[in-house]
């Protein structure tokens, strides 16, 4: 069985489990598959092992969005000057989404952007209204099939 049939199994039978990928697979509709199919986290192989412990605690306490920088990478492909089909983000919204993607949390967003963690989090909301969506999963899986990021 396949990474991504697996993931579909528990989640059609709604095992309470969290799934976070470990592959040597950095193909973008491979990474959508799997976050579509339930998993919370996708790490490459070559993530430096302290990484993946890290994620694996993580993914055990409930934390969904543990990606490896190679996988981010594949999936925060930008066009310049593209126009969005779907929502209208604003391109304040779009950077958050392209965090959210990444696994950032809202304090490491706040960071990068300069915001208050309430500024995040009522921006964070604001994506999650726009793309009807309610978890930061659902934002990065609808952003990667939407082709957004």
């Amino acid at each position: 069985m396949s990474g991504v049939e697996v993931a579909q199994q528990l989640q059609q039978t709604r095992a309470s489990v969290y799934i976070l990928v470990l592959s040597a697979h950095d193909d973008r509709e491979y990474i959508a598959a799997l976050l579509a199919s339930g998993a919370t986290g996708y790490l490459t192989k070559d993530e430096a092992p302290h990484t993946i412990i890290k994620a694996v605690h993580g993914v055990a306490r409930g934390e969904r969005g543990w990606f490896s920088r190679r996988v981010s990478s594949r999936i925060d492909i930008t066009k310049p000057g593209e126009e969005l089909d779907g929502p209208e983000l604003t391109d304040r919204e779009l950077v958050v989404l392209r965090l959210i993607v990444a696994g950032k949390t809202n304090q490491e967003i706040g960071l990068v952007l300069g915001l208050a963690v309430k500024t995040v989090e009522k921006q964070v909301q604001t994506v999650f209204a726009k793309l009807d969506v309610s978890s930061r999963v659902e934002a990065a899986v609808y952003a990667v099939q939407e082709s957004l990021i």
